[in-house]
């Protein structure tokens, strides 16, 4: 709560600030970080960093500071776990939050999630355990439109209302033995009753 008092930046509104706080919050319990203090103190160490930020560069919203805050504190943190410095940054995001489920993170050691000091060698190795390996790269193919088939019963109404556009008289002659059927049927249902 200490840090909630002390959090007065100098620049943005009450608003601005409460929308970063909102995605800041919304972006770690997207990643499973359910420990509401665990969670409350991330955030505002990303709030603290993204009002200094906003000081020196007031043209971006504090929620954008914020946002990229956090993101880039995730990603030090992965590069850290997962001893990842030479790795594109695309893929060590994706291991990393892979990994984050594959070891359970959340559950096993939930006040541990970007946080550097005392990270048991377990944890590690369950978060290093996922491997992504691109699938096969993307190939140009020609397809050639063949003919449909769409089978006997297609053909043969396709044929009928073919037939019927050609005699507009057999079409209203079709219709009305219909309508007819129709009424006698339910002649004969209501005088059965």
């Amino acid at each position: 709560m200490e840090s909630l008092i002390q959090f007065q930046p100098a620049t943005g509104s009450v608003d601005e600030w409460n929308e970063a706080y909102t995605r800041v919050d919304d972006y770690l319990r997207a990643h499973r970080i359910r420990n509401k203090l665990h969670q409350q103190r991330l955030t505002m160490l990303a709030l603290s960093r993204a009002a200094v930020l906003h000081q020196a560069a007031p043209e971006k919203p504090p929620v954008v500071h914020a946002v990229e805050e956090i993101d880039r504190q995730i990603d030090n943190w992965f590069r850290i776990v997962l001893r990842g410095e030479n790795i594109d940054p695309d893929v060590l995001e994706t291991q990393g939050r892979v990994g984050i489920q594959v070891a359970d993170l959340p559950a096993q050691w939930p006040f541990l999630f970007s946080d550097s000091a005392q990270l048991p060698e377990r944890m590690r190795e369950r978060m290093r355990e996922t491997t992504i390996k691109a699938g096969p790269t993307l190939q140009l193919s020609s397809m050639v439109p063949r003919p449909m088939d769409l089978g006997v019963i297609t053909e043969t109404a396709g044929d009928t209302w073919e037939t019927f556009e050609k005699w507009p008289a057999l079409k209203m002659f079709m219709l009305w033995a219909l309508f007819l059927a129709i009424l006698a049927y339910l002649f004969l249902r209501l005088h059965e009753l």
